[in-house]
């Protein structure tokens, strides 16, 4: 009996944990192209915020144009491709710097402190992807070997 339940639990756990697995499809290129275009507007991102962050119609439109403004910027700089890679992080940092200064004078106090929180949130997640990526890609290494 012990060991019908055995089999049974191990069964049913398989079968949910394959199932997860399944259904974690990897983003297609053009799904990723997708988003990218739709991120460099900065429509998107003012959208989310706006919803996040109880933003005025006003604000919305100042975070637009900030988002695209950065956005146009950080794609110029990329396509100069600069040698110096010293002189291109000090550039990308100036981009950041503008970029925050204009949202910073866009919020409130406590929309600025909402959107620190929302930041410190989407970093973690970042960093437990990449972590999870690396993770998968030494697990690939080593069954392909």
């Amino acid at each position: 009996m012990k060991k019908l339940i055995i089999v049974a639990v191990s069964a049913f756990l398989s079968t949910t944990a394959f199932s997860q697995t399944i259904d974690a499809k990897p983003k297609t290129n053009v799904e990723v192209q997708k988003n990218r275009a739709e991120m460099e507007d900065g429509k998107k991102m003012a959208e989310e915020l706006a919803i996040q962050l109880g933003l005025s119609d006003a604000q919305k439109q100042k975070m637009e144009a900030a988002f695209k403004v950065r956005q146009e910027k950080m794609k110029a700089l990329k396509d100069a491709q600069m040698a110096d890679k010293e002189a291109n992080k000090m550039k990308r940092r100036e981009i950041q710097d503008e970029f925050l200064k204009a949202t910073q004078a866009t919020l409130t106090p406590e929309q600025q402190q909402k959107w620190k929180e929302i930041k410190k949130e989407k970093g973690a997640e970042m960093k437990a992807k990449r972590a999870k990526g690396k993770v998968q890609k030494a697990e690939e290494k080593t069954t392909t070997e």
